[in-house]
């Protein structure tokens, strides 16, 4: 019996984009940042997986957004981010 000395690795990593959501209560809206990715889609989706907003933006420079969200009842919702790198979802609680 031979044992191999190796180690583990992983080949295609990608880093998750550094994208930051919180919600706004004083201005009903989904507030988010990107440090060093462009925004290119949000989708909003409920507890259930329904999809109940979502909106496409154009390539722009801007790292800050505030989208409203005036019309979406209080609850946990799924937020799907896709930005120019890779697509990530965060957890949004309206309140």
């Amino acid at each position: 019996m031979s044992f191999k000395e190796a180690t583990l690795e992983v080949e295609d990593f990608k880093k998750v984009p550094d994208v930051q959501l919180y919600y706004s209560k004083a201005t009903n809206s989904l507030c988010l940042q990107a440090k060093n990715e462009i925004l290119k889609k949000i989708t909003l989706y409920n507890i259930m997986g329904q999809q109940c907003k979502q909106w496409i933006l154009k390539p722009t420079d801007e790292k800050k957004l505030a989208l409203i969200v005036r019309d979406i009842p209080m609850g946990v919702y799924m937020v799907k981010v896709e930005t120019s790198v890779q697509t990530v979802s965060k957890k949004l609680i309206v309140y």
